[in-house]
């Protein structure tokens, strides 16, 4: 224990600045740390004059934990790549089995549709600071240069959904109506906080695990996303992907985030019957022409073996007239799709999760590989967002 004030007798630490400091300022603390984690430093406030913690008024009588730090490495692994960005392995150097994904952004490339690169970047990481939930992708730290801007993510071991539909072709309406209560309860989040995804389909919904056999689901890839107070009035053309629009986006019409909603019946859909409902139809116009005037037909398969529930809900989140599309807090407040699952509840390791992931699921570092190495704060608590630390 360290007290900082202006006390000459009772000060460790003594800053004599009269009118500002008093006798015994500030108090800082340490608890014993493991072998899995370092010590964790409170810095308590004693005084009545205010003190300060990286900016923040801490507040007289208040404790403030100092965040430790992690030191990160990125690979050459590349794990996936799409039209903005790039992903690659990186690790926790002093602890290997603490994985992650480095997205690494161009933000000095030609502008995207448009819309400036440097520009969606930092859209993203605002979105993704905010995101708390364990169906939606958090920020675990984030770095910018002239050049590029990296972050850094939680890397999840289960592949994609999409992956997941094509090994199984058919889902059972169980299984299927697992992945969708945590879509469902991800968007609602989402759109509680006037998010638009913008780009929902399976290849940006991450699974946790591959070898568990309902494993939690995560909606990733906010590089499309929107925020409802600062999106355009009529739908940009080009953004997002075509096979999974709603009728107001092909008509490039006003926009909510009942867009999200009908992705997500196409992306049910999908799950029950095993192929997309316009998968016959190629190239970007003859898509349109097919999402604006079908009704969305189940073969006689599902109809014998989904019940009349599952359909009803596919059929009412890909209505044609968004008015009469279902917000999601309707959706998940239903009867059968309560909040109440135990994987609304799971916590990251760097969120303070202990349990580590599964030696036999990590995936193999390359030697030699390093592009980069930085340190970071690392969170103590959901309320912290690492930095990078030059």
């Amino acid at each position: 224990m360290y007290f900082i004030g202006s006390s000459e007798e009772r000060s460790d630490i003594r800053i004599n600045v009269p009118d500002l400091i008093n006798d015994i300022h500030c108090i800082i603390t340490t608890t014993s740390g493991t072998p899995d984690s370092e010590p964790k430093v409170y810095l308590t406030d004693a005084s009545q004059y205010g003190t300060y913690l990286n900016m923040s008024l801490v507040g007289e009588g208040k404790s403030t934990i100092r965040p430790g730090y992690l030191t990160v490495k990125t690979t050459k692994r590349e794990i996936a790549s799409g039209s903005q960005s790039s992903v690659y392995l990186a690790y926790d150097k002093r602890r290997p089995s603490r994985q992650l994904a480095c997205k690494v952004t161009n933000i000095r490339k030609e502008p995207f549709f448009g819309a400036s690169r440097l520009g969606l970047y930092k859209r993203e990481l605002e979105i993704l600071k905010g995101n708390k939930h364990p169906n939606i992708i958090s920020l675990v730290a984030a770095h910018k240069t002239q050049e590029h801007g990296f972050v850094f993510l939680p890397l999840y071991y289960g592949g994609d959904l999409q992956e997941c539909q094509y090994s199984c072709n058919t889902m059972d309406e169980d299984l299927a109506m697992h992945f969708m209560q945590q879509l469902f309860a991800g968007l609602k989040y989402i759109h509680g906080k006037q998010i638009i995804h913008c780009d929902l389909k399976p290849g940006n919904v991450l699974l946790s695990e591959r070898l568990e056999d309902k494993p939690r689901l995560i909606i990733t890839d906010f590089g499309h996303a929107m925020n409802e107070a600062d999106k355009p009035t009529t739908w940009p053309e080009d953004w997002g992907t075509p096979a999974y629009r709603a009728p107001e986006m092909v008509k490039l019409q006003e926009f909510s985030c009942k867009v999200d909603c009908w992705a997500a019946g196409i992306i049910f859909y999908q799950l029950l019957e095993g192929v997309h409902p316009f998968a016959v139809f190629e190239g970007k116009e003859s898509l349109d022409s097919a999402i604006l005037p079908a009704e969305i037909q189940f073969s006689s398969a599902v109809l014998e073996s989904v019940s009349q529930k599952s359909r009803d809900l596919v059929s009412q989140l890909t209505a044609k007239d968004h008015c009469q599309r279902p917000q999601m807090r309707d959706v998940v407040s239903s009867d059968s799709l309560a909040e109440d699952a135990s994987f609304l509840r799971e916590q990251e390791w760097w969120f303070g999760e202990k349990k580590p992931s599964p030696p036999t699921q990590r995936l193999a570092l390359e030697e030699g590989g390093v592009a980069w190495l930085k340190e970071c704060r690392d969170p103590s608590h959901h309320d912290t967002v690492l930095t990078i630390k030059e």
